[in-house]
């Protein structure tokens, strides 16, 4: 299909380093000791250009974290607590539609 087209993006990291504070917000140990589980993310998304009312629209769909892995980008760092080193935050898979004016042709 000629007004068709797929876009997907993959990307994978090491986790980003972080600290670890006591319950006073002093630095236990060296700064940057620990990190982020690894990253992994794949989306991918089809659009499909179609015209009305005299301009080129596009309908664009598709997810967003295809695998649903955590990428957290929050994390618990106080020692002593009992949530420590619980991870959290990320974007969850998440199915996505845009409608999106492409211009007058």
């Amino acid at each position: 299909m000629r007004n068709t087209t797929a876009a997907y993006l993959v990307e994978y990291r090491t986790g980003f380093p972080f600290g670890v504070v006591d319950e006073d917000g002093f630095m236990v140990g060296p700064p940057n000791s620990r990190r982020y589980p690894d990253y992994f993310n794949l989306n991918l998304h089809f659009e499909r250009k179609f015209r009305a009312l005299h301009y080129l629209w596009a309908w664009r769909f598709g997810y967003n974290n295809l695998t649903g892995t955590l990428n957290a980008n929050v994390v618990n760092n106080v020692q002593g607590t009992p949530q420590f080193l619980r991870y959290g935050g990320g974007q969850a898979r998440a199915f996505s539609v845009r409608l999106r004016l492409v211009g007058r042709k």
